[in-house]
Order: structure tokens, then C-alpha cells, then sequence
């Protein structure tokens, strides 16, 4: 079924979050690492020290020429000032500092042939992070309404901007995920959000991809008490071969604290039912994002998701039951 946003996507790969490392920060490190282990496909993220752009860009190249492939996500590369990527914020100061971030993105992804560049919803508030956790203002008097409204037209001022610098998958909005207690500061948490803020960016003629986080997805899912098989059913109908990328990694059934996958996490069944989804087309990059492992754990992950989708090809279609 090609889906209510039907469009082409990549070819599917396994790549590895350049920060699922411990003690990655170090960008250079990190990919030395990686590479020694064998793994060459990497998604390029936050959580990496300031460098040079033009410095980093030429590293990077040198590394494809190695035969490294990268995809690009939202806070990369990185800023001089940290900051939250917050593509809803009403702070002029912050706009520019997304809207500028974003720009170099995109540019790094093209020059980078990289598939495509991967970015946040966005968030009813400006926050600033801690220790990988974000600390969010009190929201202020623009509801989720006037959020969305605020991180549709900061993407389609990218996409005029900077529409033919885009990769060739393009630019894709990432579903975010609500707290475990506590007030929601996230857009785009459950399907219904996400389509709505699709079709906002497609009546004005946006050409947008999705990135799907299983682990914020099945989060959602909890904390709404939605059925998460049917949560992942409903996006699959809907967005087709819009469905671009996959990111996956072990949460504790509260909060997104980027574990390693079980053997049994429902995640993988997921991963599956979407590779079943696209038959003989090209299926979306599929991305490891634990944190703070060692070589040996990103081999098993990686394992452990391959077996996962070739077995879920082999089988046929069908549903990912928990």
C-alpha cells in the first residue's frame, strides 16, 4: 500500500548513533573505535565536542573515503554554544541559533552524501540539557496549537531556504515522546500529531519525511495506555514510503534512557513489521541509538537487529505482536 504520503526513501541500512559509545565524545575517538570494530555506517549526533566546521567537514571526508557512510541528526554538527534544538521556540535568539544550526546540517548531509538529515519535533518550551537530560522552562502562553504551528513554519522556512541543498531523502521530523509523570513539553507524541503536523507542512507544499523512534513510540504508547501494535499500524498506513528512518533503543518502560534492546523488546518485532511493510521496495534506514556501551555490545546489537529483520522478511507479512 504506498500510503496517504506516499514518496521514495532510501535503501535500508543498520547504522550505529556516533554517540552510543562510552567514553565517544570525542568524535575522532569515537569513529576510530568504531571502525576497528567494523562498523561503518554512522549516524552523526549530538554529544560531541565543538569543532572547527570546515575542519570537521574534511575529517569526515576523509572517512568516506575510508568507505564510512553517515546519516545526519538534528544537533549536528556541533554548535560553538550549546544550546536545545527547540525547531517550536518563539525566542527570536533561539530561532536563529535553530534555523542556523539546521542550514549547516543540511549542508553537511549533502556534502557528506548522506541520505538525508533528521531533526526534533520540537517542544512547548525552551529547555537547556544536563547531563543528557533536559531541563524545560514553564510553558508560556502558547499552547500545542500555536507550538506546532511555530515548528511547521520553521520547517517549511527550511525547506524554501534550503530546498535544493537537501539530501536526496530530505529532511525528516522525528516523533518525540511525553514524560513518565509530570507535564508534557513535546510535540508530535502520538499518530495523531504526527499526521497533523504532516499535512500542515503538506498543504503548503512541503515535501517532508518521517523518522520513527520506536523507543519514544512505545513510550507514548505507555503513558497514554494505547496499544502500541496498533499505534505502529496506524503510521504505516499513513505515511507509506515516507517512513524514512528508524531509530531504536532499550527504554525501562518510563523514560527514553537509550539501553541496549532485549532479545524480546517488542522494538524489533516492530523493526520487522516494517520491513515486511515495503515488500520488494527499498525499506528506510534503520538506526542503534543505546548510549554509553562498549565495541562487543554494539556488534551484538546490530546483530540482534539484522537476525530480527531478516527473519521478519522470511516470514512473510504479518504483525508485531508483543
Amino acid at each position: 500500500m504506498p500510503g496517504k504520503f506516499a514518496a521514495g526513501s532510501p535503501a535500508r541500512r543498520i547504522f550505529v548513533s556516533s554517540n552510543c559509545l562510552a567514553g565517544g565524545r570525542d568524535l575522532s575517538v569515537a569513529l576510530e573505535r568504531l571502525a576497528a570494530a567494523g562498523v561503518f555506517e554512522v549516524e552523526l549526533s549530538g554529544g560531541h565536542g565543538f569543532a572547527d566546521p570546515d575542519a570537521l567537514l574534511a575529517r569526515l571526508q576523509a572517512w568516506r573515503g575510508r568507505g564510512m557512510a553517515f546519516t545526519v541528526h538534528n544537533y549536528f554538527p556541533p554548535p560553538r554554544e550549546d544550546f536545545v534544538l527547540n525547531i517550536a521556540s518563539f525566542d527570536p535568539a533561539v530561532r536563529a541559533q535553530n534555523l542556523r544550526l539546521m542550514g549547516q546540517a543540511i549542508d553537511f548531509a549533502r556534502e557528506l552524501q548522506a541520505p538525508f538529515y533528521g531533526v526534533h519535533a520540537g517542544y512547548l518550551a525552551d529547555a537547556r540539557e544536563s547531563r543528557g537530560q533536559f531541563h524545560f522552562q514553564a510553558v508560556g502562553p502558547n499552547g500545542a496549537e500555536a507550538c506546532q504551528r511555530r515548528a511547521v513554519d520553521t520547517v517549511l522556512e527550511v525547506l524554501r531556504e534550503r530546498g535544493d541543498r537537501l539530501p536526496p531523502g530530505g529532511l525528516l521530523v522525528e516523533n518525540l515522546f511525553p514524560p513518565s509523570t509530570g507535564p508534557n513539553h513535546s510535540l508530535c507524541t502520538t499518530p495523531g500529531e504526527l499526521i497533523s503536523f504532516f499535512e500542515a507542512v503538506a498543504k503548503e507544499g512541503g515535501n517532508l519525511g518521517l523518522l520513527l523512534d520506536l523507543a519514544h513510540l512505545d513510550l507514548a504508547c505507555r503513558r497514554y495506555g494505547r496499544d502500541s501494535d496498533a499505534a505502529l499500524e496506524q503510521l504505516l498506513e499513513v505515511f507509506g514510503e515516507r517512513l524514512r528512518a528508524v531509530h531504536l533503543s532499550g527504554h525501562d518502560g518510563l523514560e527514553d534512557v537509550h539501553r541496549p534492546l532485549r532479545a524480546d523488546d517488542w522494538q524489533l518485532r516492530a523493526a520487522g513489521r516494517i520491513a515486511r511493510s515495503r515488500g520488494a521496495a527499498p525499506g528506510p534506514c534503520f538506526t542503534l541509538e543505546c548510549r554509553w556501551v562498549d565495541e562487543p555490545t554494539v556488534l551484538a546489537q546490530r546483530e540482534l537487529l539484522r537476525r530480527a529483520l531478516d527473519e521478519a522478511e522470511d516470514a512473510g507479512d504479518g504483525h508485531a505482536a508483543r
